[in-house]
């Protein structure tokens, strides 16, 4: 699985979209979404 600090924002977003239950994210769900956060991209 690739770093989120690594992917692009379309990979970023991807990944997003494909979370299934977002009140019980994977570590690496979060990291996605700490990432998407962070960069202030729009959803």
């Amino acid at each position: 699985m690739m770093d989120p600090k690594q992917m692009t924002d379309e990979q970023l977003v991807d990944a997003w979209d494909k979370v299934e239950d977002g009140e019980n994210l994977s570590d690496f769900e979060q990291a996605v979404i700490d990432e998407i956060e962070r960069r202030n991209i729009d959803l």
